[in-house]
C-alpha cells in the first residue's frame, strides 16, 4: 500500500481482494456540478481574457463578486424605497444581510450571487412589475444550486394568492423553463 501510494503519478483505492492502482494523469477529469456559477463567470470575466497570470483571473473575480454585491446592495435600497418606511427595511435588510454578504463577497460562494438575483427578482415584481423577468433570473438561480429553486416556488406561491393567474403564470413559464 505505502508503495503504490508513494508513487507520484498513481493513487491506489483499497479493495476488498486487493490493491487497485489507477493512473490519475491518464484520468480526464468531468464536472457534475451545477453550471450556472461558471457560466456567471465566463460572462463577466471575458472583458479580463487577456491577462497572463492565473492569480489575476481569481483577483479579477473576487472583485465582480464584490461588484455584484454592491449592485445587491443599490437593489435592496431602491426596492426598500418603495415601502412605507424604506430606510428603517433597507438598514434591516443590509444588517441582516451584512454577515454573509461581505462574508461571501471576500471568495467566490454562489450565495453572493444568489442574493442579488433574489432581490432582483423582488424587485421585478413588487416594483417594476416586470414577471417573466424575474422569472427567468429566478430560473437561472437554480442553475446556481438546485435548492435555491425554493425561493422561487415561493415566490410563485405569493403570485398566485393574489389571485391574478396571469401574473402568476407570465412568472412561472420561465422559471419552468429551467
Amino acid at each position: 500500500f505505502n508503495k503504490a501510494t508513494s508513487l507520484p503519478s498513481h493513487k491506489a483505492f483499497p479493495r476488498r481482494l486487493g490493491m487497485v492502482v489507477f493512473d490519475v494523469k491518464s484520468m480526464r477529469e468531468y464536472m457534475f456540478g451545477q453550471f450556472g456559477l461558471p457560466l456567471f463567470f465566463s460572462v463577466s470575466l471575458w472583458p479580463f481574457k487577456e491577462l497572463e497570470f492565473s492569480t489575476l483571473y481569481d483577483t479579477a473575480a473576487i472583485f465582480i463578486i464584490l461588484l455584484f454585491n454592491l449592485l445587491g446592495l443599490g437593489v435592496f435600497a431602491k426596492l426598500a424605497e418603495h415601502f412605507h418606511d424604506g430606510k428603517a427595511i433597507f438598514l434591516t435588510g443590509a444588517l441582516a444581510f451584512a454577515t454573509p454578504v461581505w462574508f461571501y463577497s471576500k471568495a467566490i460562494y454562489p450565495e453572493s450571487i444568489f442574493w442579488v438575483i433574489l432581490v432582483g427578482a423582488l424587485y421585478l415584481v413588487l416594483v417594476k412589475r416586470t414577471y417573466w423577468l424575474a422569472g427567468l433570473i429566478m430560473g437561472y438561480a437554480i442553475l446556481i444550486k438546485p435548492g435555491y429553486a425554493l425561493c422561487g416556488v415561493i415566490l410563485l406561491v405569493y403570485l398566485a394568492r393574489a389571485a391574478n393567474w396571469r401574473r402568476a403564470l407570465q412568472y412561472a413559464v420561465p422559471f419552468m423553463v429551467f
